[in-house]
């Protein structure tokens, strides 16, 4: 059986909501949403939320999952989600995993 990875990118620096991973959605923060799904799925051998923001960390970390914080050069709004998942992969030595 493969290993899945979960790589949740929650940048804090939105420019158009900030921290719009922690904005309350029918009571929960937007991030528990995605990460609360693939927890049921009981198929994912680790979930990692890549940020910027030490307030998203604590969430994540609240909720279970693993923190990378995602270094300076990959928290603009230009930086593609493709970029970040490699950069974390080639430093961790994570290419084995399959990504979800």
């Amino acid at each position: 059986m493969n290993k899945i990875l979960a790589f949740v990118p929650a940048r804090g620096g939105s420019k158009s909501i900030p921290l719009k991973n922690l904005v309350l959605l029918a009571g929960m923060p937007l991030l528990d949403y995605g990460v609360r799904a693939v927890q049921a799925s009981g198929r994912v051998a680790q979930i990692v939320c890549s940020t910027d923001d030490d307030r998203i960390a604590t969430r994540a970390f609240e909720l279970g999952i693993d923190v990378d914080k995602r270094p300076t050069h990959l928290c603009d709004d230009e930086t593609p989600v493709t970029e970040v998942v490699r950069e974390y992969l080639t430093r961790t030595e994570s290419a084995d995993l399959l990504i979800l």
